[in-house]
């Protein structure tokens, strides 16, 4: 639904303004980068998420491509050897950290932005919003980093 809307409202807004963009662009030094480039931060995500379908939630769901272990008579998946064989390879694990990146980026704006959306924002609180939405991006991305970097070195 994300998308969608994302889309639509993109759209909408091109619709509205005609052949004449914002006249200050990308001159604007207030305006964040990522709040310049969604549609770019959009399409590293949904690449993202392909890959992560297709990596882990197939073969987990679908396929029942991994290893699995019963344990007391419950067969359950062995998401670890899955996350271990799809990050040891260096290229997927590179992969994987240029999404979680391009995801963090998108959520430093898309944080604060769905609190202005609500209309829970003011001069006071955006900054606020900006700077946990920061952390909490960055928080995030650090996860997914650290994961990636930890099965391709490490192990």
């Amino acid at each position: 639904m994300h998308i969608f809307y994302g889309g639509l409202l993109t759209a909408q807004n091109n619709k509205a303004r005609g052949n004449s963009r914002y006249a200050s662009g990308n001159n604007t030094k207030e305006v964040m980068w990522a709040s310049k480039n969604m549609w770019i931060l959009g399409l590293t995500i949904l690449a993202f998420l392909t890959v992560h379908i297709i990596d882990y939630w197939v073969p987990l769901q679908i396929t029942h491509g991994a290893q699995s272990t019963t344990i007391g008579g419950v067969e359950m998946h062995d998401t670890y050897a899955l996350v271990k064989a799809n990050l040891q390879n260096p290229l997927k694990a590179i992969l994987y950290i240029i999404g979680s990146l391009g995801l963090a980026l998108h959520l430093t704006h898309g944080f604060w932005s769905a609190f202005q959306t609500l209309g829970a924002s003011n001069s006071i609180w955006r900054k606020r919003w900006t700077v946990i939405g920061t952390v909490f991006a960055w928080v995030i991305n650090l996860g997914f980093i650290v994961i990636a970097v930890y099965f391709m070195l490490f192990s």
